[in-house]
């Protein structure tokens, strides 16, 4: 048995001086955000508030829907960061978040493994 594809939807490179997104709905996506360098301030509409810095992986899955919103958490750095949008493989999934620090000692000369879909259940799922 093969298991079930992946849309992979866009991936966005952003740099970001001192403004950012403010609040904006998402549905039925699974966000990947990877903070290069800077600080990303994150809030949204299931509680969550919080800094995401250098290293660290930030995972929203929008599910049934959620707003959020980004901005540059430096008055005077910008803050660079990757982010990969990807359908989940099932609609209206409860919105979750959740970020994890990868130290450069856990990604320097060899890959880092970060998310993978759970096989099992046939719902994305973060390996955090």
């Amino acid at each position: 048995l093969f298991a079930a594809f992946i849309f992979f939807y866009d991936i966005n490179m952003n740099y970001i001086s001192h403004k950012g997104f403010g609040a904006h709905p998402h549905r039925n996506f699974e966000i990947f955000s990877y903070v290069v360098s800077g600080m990303l301030a994150h809030q949204d509409s299931i509680g969550n508030k919080e800094f995401i810095k250098r290293g660290d992986v930030q995972f929203t899955s929008a599910g049934t829907g959620i707003f959020h919103s980004e901005f540059n958490g430096s008055d005077k750095d910008w803050v660079h960061f990757l982010q990969i949008w990807i359908e989940p493989s099932a609609d209206g999934l409860k919105p979750s978040y959740t970020t994890k620090h990868f130290s450069d000692e856990e990604k320097k000369n060899k890959l880092r493994l970060i998310v993978a879909p759970n096989v099992r259940s046939n719902i994305r799922k973060n390996l955090f």
